[in-house]
């Protein structure tokens, strides 16, 4: 089954701004276009819709890269979509359709969707459909020149890369990498388990001592609970009776108070009504004082009214005064100008006349001049036709004269060049001459080049073998690195695991985990567990752990008001149980006599508060809990010492057994694998000093391994500046094969160059020979036109002279003309000068009997508002009048209201008197009452914090408390609650979480031996996998190498028209991590690597190398763009045989501008950008080659 592409539309991809289809046939279909048109946007657009992820591959740096960006002309597109139509008649895509259409679209905010046949789908929908139709991710689809440059450029490790996606072992790569990454985590958790296991160990044994013992302080605990509770239920009931015999004294009070209340409620109603009284006469009073007030301000306001206005009447009358003496001055002015206007009339006229007069004789004159311009214009066009006579006789002479001087001309030319060339003959010779030496010494040069050629050979292949020695020394050193760097790891996650389990309390019951964690204000109050406060040295550190057991738990506090809130904390949060050792209450407790004696016995160590180091303030912490017990060395002194003492010493031994006072013995085998609590912090700094001096001798090994890459850097550097050499000299080779071949030519050139000179010398003197025939020809017409021109120009001076009268006469006339036009244009200019004066004189009168009418009407205004102002006098003085009535009116109200308000204050303060002392009555009684109610407060407070008690501190309700009742008098309770106490006392420190964290810790031990065994078996799993995985890869890869090199050595022979070539393994012994070198033996050379052929071989061994993936794993189509840039004519000629001959059974797109490849196409589409950013496509479809 063959898979067609048959059509790829785009829409908005990169520089494809409007909807672009190109039809594709079987073979080959090739694009073309000048560089920048787009025509590798289509490679990119077919690469992009097959699922390419990686947006560099693109040629983008991100998404919105390959979305139209706009132009000058056109706005930016808000999506890009591309679709594949595949000809699915044969059904090779696993899909019930004959079109299958495969979309990708991407929008510019970023989303994506993917379709099959226009219906939404995953990408890996797509890649799994592609892939059953050869078109997967190991397929050769896209060959782009990237890829070339890739391979040209890739170590031999990189280009290992390729083989392994043409094998198709890449998947199997990532579940190796996904393997080993599990196992790496796989191991991090046993080493976890491990670590957590042994902790937990260390804990079982104290924690068991602990909980028997908690047990015993529960019995007594309770019986104490229970005559506390008694004594609190006595004084709960006393209370409650003082509080129903204060309830009853404060009832009688209450009653009295409640009278006294509304009397003087009454009385404060009384006294706020005639405060109201109050305020309403000041009210009135102060009315009567705004009228008053504001009538004398508006009198002021009215005087100065007068006053302004009498003084606009004084300015006005001065105004019209002003006004009638410019109404005088503006007539005499009208009455002088009429009379000047009179006088310029009649001169006007005078003038006018005059000048008609000079008008008249000035015409007579004109019209004798115009019969003298008639005769000189008759002469003068004789004179004119004469000129043109003689200028033709003079043109034909000068013509004549011309071609004799052309003739002598030519014929000066003929001998210079006849000179020159007979110089150029000479310089030919001697040319010839310096030719046949230089091309001895350019045959001498290609001998010597020659030789060099030989000599670089030679020194690459020595730097080739110090290349491969220096390489082994680097797989030595990164090998010693790999070793160095694993164990710093190792160590490095051990003491990240301690440093872990210190900072989360690993090891800690879960009430000391909630205490130490919380964030509340008490928490710096608390200063840690006794195994953070204390240090010890490492071979005491058992011992000590052994001693302490769970008291290592126990958390130090600044007092017990810090540890009640702790307290109270954990059972809020029901965090179980801590014991707290609270420095304020905490009770030195020195050793007694006989331990001291003890501790200087033979074979013991001293008393264990004396092997600890801690800061000063918890120096009777340590005491307290350490302070009695003696540390021996072994089990047998401590026997002995414990005999000799009547068993009444408590001695643990440096190995971790026990004997308690009464003579019990606890002892055997710890399967710990390390310290816990005290052990952690040492192991931790032992870890640190490991680490650095891992990483020192790490830093040393990336010293030796950074001047190990210098030295392979200057070794590669020598190889590449001799490989250099090598070339320039093959370069300089070529260059003087192409100078022999020049010389040769010009040589050639040369001598063809001398016949040519010698045919041209012959020429020249036959040419000679005419020219002097046709120059004396030229001299005998000269003398013939010299004598016409002479007759000609007698004629020419007789009509001149005839004219010169004429214009003496004419120019009598028009001086007579221009003096008359001079007198009449002054007698004119006279007349107009005076039409202007009259003007003037006109315009000066109008505007003077404008103003007199403005004036006028000034004058009219100014004695309107002057009698404006006088009635508005009037006015103001009537207004005054009626002002001062309203005045004395207001005045006599302000005394009768002042009256009325000073008798509302003579009863206001009798009322004032009567309300003080009902107020004080009031504050007496209520006093009494709140003493009664602090009373009432005060019993009940103790009945609730009796209930508190119950609820908080025992935990109990009413009911219960009532049951645990003992019918016991008060002196009995308190004695028995001071033996309790004092037997609980002797019990020494208490875990209250002790049964419960040995529940707890066992339940996790048996836990995590059974998830240490999960993962053992999931490391085997893992290792089982990756060993499979490996095998798999070795055989595919091996089994995939073999036939791509016979593909390769096949494909490589059709393009070079003969040699060899192959791949080979870097280290065979290595299959999954080896290199791979190309050798290749083009025709007529030694077999050689690839970096030392030519620029063109080098980019044709790579096409034949991908040509052989493609062979391997055959593709339904394959896109190429512009893979064949670098190759010269004949290799072009020969890629595009191969091409035609591979397309019978792979279909081709092929980007390119070389016209080799282009020969080869069965269908061509041309790539234009006739407007700027935007590509258009022209196609074209060759039904037969041949034709």
């Amino acid at each position: 089954m063959f898979l067609l592409l048959r059509k790829f539309e785009a829409y908005g991809f990169k520089s494809f701004a409007d909807k672009t289809e190109l039809e594709f046939g079987p073979g080959i279909t090739v694009i073309v276009g000048p560089n920048g048109s787009g025509k590798s946007n289509i490679s990119d657009a077919i690469r992009w819709v097959l699922g390419e992820q990686n947006i560099r591959n693109l040629r983008g740096a991100k998404t919105e890269d390959i979305i139209f960006a706009g132009s000058t002309k056109r706005r930016p597109l808000g999506v890009a979509e591309v679709s594949l139509i595949f000809d699915n008649s044969d059904h090779a895509l696993p899909l019930d359709y004959n079109e299958v259409i495969i979309t990708r679209r991407v929008f510019r905010s970023g989303e994506s969707e993917y379709m099959i046949n226009k219906s939404l789908c995953r990408l890996k929908d797509i890649q799994d459909l592609l892939t059953e139709a050869g078109l997967g991710r190991e397929s050769m689809t896209i060959i782009g020149q990237n890829k070339i440059d890739e391979v040209l450029n890739s170590k031999p490790e990189e280009r290992r890369l390729l083989f392994e996606e043409a094998a198709g072992i890449t998947k199997y790569k990532h579940r190796k990498k996904e393997a080993l990454r599990k196992l790496d985590d796989t191991e991090q958790n046993l080493v976890r388990v491990a670590d957590i296991m042994a902790e937990l160990e260390t804990q079982l044994t104290p924690l068991s001592e602990s909980a028997a013992k908690t047990e015993q302080y529960n019995t007594w605990h309770h019986e104490l609970v229970a005559c506390q509770v008694t004594q609190l239920l006595n004084k709960l009931q006393r209370a409650q009776q003082m509080v129903t015999s204060a309830n009853a004294e404060r009832e009688a009070f209450e009653s009295g108070r409640i009278e006294m209340t509304t009397r003087l409620s009454v009385s404060e109603a009384e006294l706020e009504k005639l405060t109201a009284e109050l305020q309403a006469a000041d009210s009135q009073v102060s009315v009567c004082e705004t009228e008053i007030n504001g009538i004398h301000t508006e009198t002021e306001r009215l005087d100065g009214r007068t006053a302004v206005l009498e003084e606009r009447i004084v300015q006005k009358n001065q105004a019209i005064e002003r006004i009638q003496a410019d109404i005088l001055r503006v007539g005499e002015q009208v009455r002088q100008i009429q009379q000047k206007l009179a006088e310029s009339q009649t001169g006007f006229t005078e003038k006018r006349d005059h000048a008609l007069q000079f008008n008249n004789t000035v015409i007579l004159a004109e019209a004798e001049l115009s019969e003298t311009n008639r005769q000189l214009a008759a002469i003068e066009e004789q004179i004119a036709q004469g000129r043109d006579q003689a200028f033709d006789y003079l043109q034909e002479l000068a013509g004549e004269k011309n071609s004799l001087q052309s003739l002598d001309r030519q014929t000066t030319q003929l001998a210079s060049r006849q000179r020159q060339l007979q110089t150029e003959q000479a310089n030919c010779n001697l040319q010839l001459e310096q030719i046949d030496g230089t091309l001895g010494q350019l045959q001498e040069q290609q001998s010597a080049l020659r030789r060099n050629m030989q000599l670089a050979d030679e020194k690459i292949q020595v730097l080739y073998q110090q290349k491969q020695s220096l390489e082994q020394k680097g797989f030595s050193l990164a090998s010693e690195e790999k070793q160095v760097t694993q164990r710093w790891n190792e160590s490095k996650s051990r003491w990240q695991i301690l440093q872990n389990m210190q900072q989360d309390y690993e090891g800690f019951g879960q009430g000391i985990k909630s205490i130490l964690k919380a964030q509340a204000d008490w928490r710096p109050g608390v200063l840690g567990a006794v195994a953070q406060v204390i240090s010890v040295p490492a071979e005491y550190v058992l011992a000590v752990e052994t001693a302490l057991g769970a008291a290592l738990q126990h958390l130090i506090v600044e007092n017990d008001s810090v540890a009640k809130k702790a307290i109270d904390y954990l059972k809020q949060q029901k965090s179980g149980r801590v014991t707290f050792l609270p420095l304020n209450t905490i009770q030195l407790r020195p050793p007694r006599d006989f331990e001291r004696n003890a501790a200087k016995e033979a074979g013991v160590v001293g008393l264990a508060s004396q092997l600890v180091h801690t800061d000063a303030k918890f120096a009777n912490v340590t005491e307290y809990l350490l302070g009695r017990t003696v540390v021996v060395k072994d089990l047998e002194t401590a026997l002995t010492i414990a005999r000799k003492y009547s068993y009444s010493l408590r001695i643990v031994t440096l190995d971790g057994e026990q004997l308690h006072p009464g003579g019990s013995v606890t002892g055997g085998v710890s399967n710990r694998k390390e310290s816990s609590f005290l052990g952690r912090a040492s192991e931790i700094e032992s870890l640190q000093q490991v680490t650095a001096q891992l990483s020192s001798q790490l830093s040393q090994l990336n010293a030796a391994r950074e001047q190990w890459k210098e030295e392979l850097a200057n070794l590669n550097q020598a190889l590449s500046a001799q490989s250099e050499e090598k070339n320039g000299t093959r370069l300089q080779s070529v260059q003087l094969e192409g100078s022999v071949a020049k010389t040769a030519a010009d040589q050639e050139r040369i001598c063809l160059t001398l016949k040519t000179i010698e045919e041209e010398i012959l020429i020249i003197e036959q040419e000679k020979m005419a020219l002097e025939e046709k120059a004396a020809l030229t001299r005998q017409k000269i003398v013939e036109f010299e004598n016409r021109s002479h007759q000609h120009k007698d004629q020419v001076s007789q009509w001149q002279s005839a004219l010169k009268t004429l214009q003496g006469n004419r120019e009598i006339y028009a001086a007579r003309i221009t003096d008359l036009k001079v007198k009449y244009t002054t007698l004119e200019q006279e007349a107009l000068a005076l039409e202007g004066i009259c003007g003037k004189y006109r315009t000066d009168m109008d505007s003077y009997v404008h103003q007199l009418k403005s004036l006028n009407q000034d004058q009219e205004t100014w004695l309107g508002e002057i009698q404006g102002c006088r009635q508005e006098l009037q006015s103001i003085v009537e207004t005054k009048n009626d002002l001062l009535s309203r005045k004395a009116l207001a005045e006599n109200n302000r005394k009768e209201f002042y009256a009325n308000k000073m008798a509302i204050l003579s009863g206001m303060q009798k009322l004032e008197a009567e309300t003080k002392e009902l107020r004080r009555r009031c504050h007496e009684t209520e006093n009494r009452l709140h003493e009664l109610q602090l009373m009432v407060t005060k019993y009940e407070y103790e009945v609730n914090y009796g209930f508190e008690q119950l609820k908080d501190h025992f935990c109990l309700t009413l009911e219960a408390a009532q049951e645990m009742y003992l019918k016991e008098d008060h002196h009995s309770l308190a004695s028995r609650i001071k033996q309790l106490e004092f037997e609980i006392t002797a019990l020494g420190p208490i875990n209250p979480g002790a049964i419960e964290e040995y529940i707890r810790i066992k339940d996790r031990f048996e836990f995590l031996q059974q998830q240490y065994k999960d993962l053992v078996e999931a490391k085997d799993c893992l290792l089982s996998v990756i060993f499979d995985i490996d095998q798999t890869m070795s055989k595919q890869f091996i089994a995939a190498f073999a036939q791509i090199n016979e593909h390769f050595s096949d494909i490589f022979t059709r393009l070079f028209g003969g040699g060899k070539a192959e791949v080979c393994l870097v280290d065979p012994d290595n299959i999954l991590e080896t290199g791979i070198e190309i050798t290749v033996q083009p025709p007529g050379k030694k077999q050689q690597n690839l970096a030392l052929l030519s620029g063109g071989e080098r980019a044709l061994t790579v096409i034949a190398l991908l040509f052989s993936f493609l062979a391997y794993r055959p593709a339904p189509f394959c896109a190429v763009d512009e893979i064949d840039a670098a190759l010269d004519e004949a290799n072009v000629q020969r890629f595009s045989e191969f091409l035609k001959d591979y397309a019978k059974k792979t279909q081709f797109i092929v980007v390119t501008h070389r016209k080799g490849t282009m020969e080869s196409a069965d269908m061509m589409h041309g790539v234009t950008m006739e407007e700027s950013g935007v590509s258009r496509l022209v196609s074209v479809k060759f039904m037969d080659r041949a034709g």
